[in-house]
């Protein structure tokens, strides 16, 4: 790049470049609702490159909080509908919920994936394989793409500094979206 005179340019600047121009998700519900776990805010978002209804469940007031805590989810019909308990699943959307519940303000976004018959009989059948087998089934480039979809829907909540529900991940260009991970929860 010195050689020529060649600017440089990061992933995270590709991103924050892309964000101002292009927005994938778009905000197209409100409400408040009471759960099993106590009254949430739900954020319904359209994903027009997906297309899918994606949902965020707010917990307190995120203007007043520092760094909430956060949990990106991938739905999944075993584990979320019927309750099914494999560790390569991730955590229980259930489990999650609760946790937010008991933070002064958190969210817990539901990313909601077109799913075929054969997506769910894939799953079913990698039951029986060992774990690390399902849990590579659950990563990849899909997966890492997600991560964006999600990052969007946490920017337009007004997030910036945030806890995250999970085991720690090498999140590569996360900065792009203006968010900044201060810490990795797993309890």
């Amino acid at each position: 790049a010195r050689a020529h005179g060649i600017r440089i340019g990061t992933i995270a600047d590709l991103i924050r470049y892309r964000l101002e121009k292009e927005r994938n998700v778009e905000r197209i519900a409100e409400l408040h609702i009471d759960s099993e776990h106590g009254e949430f805010k739900m954020v319904c978002y359209d994903d027009r490159i997906n297309q899918a209804v994606h949902v965020a469940l707010i917990s307190g007031d995120l203007d007043k909080a520092d760094n909430p805590l956060v949990r990106v989810h991938l739905q999944d019909t075993l584990g979320d509908v019927i309750g099914v308990k494999n560790r390569a699943l991730g955590w229980p959307l259930d489990s999650a919920i609760a946790r937010i519940a008991k933070e002064d303000a958190g969210v817990v976004v539901v990313l909601r994936e077109q799913e075929t018959s054969r997506d769910f009989m894939d799953s079913v059948e990698a039951l029986d394989k060992r774990d690390d087998e399902l849990s590579a089934r659950r990563t990849g480039e899909s997966v890492f793409r997600t991560y964006g979809v999600g990052a969007q829907i946490l920017r337009d909540l007004g997030m910036s500094k945030i806890r995250v529900l999970s085991a720690p991940k090498q999140m590569h260009a996360i900065s792009g979206f203006d968010l900044e991970i201060t810490e990795y929860v797993e309890e």
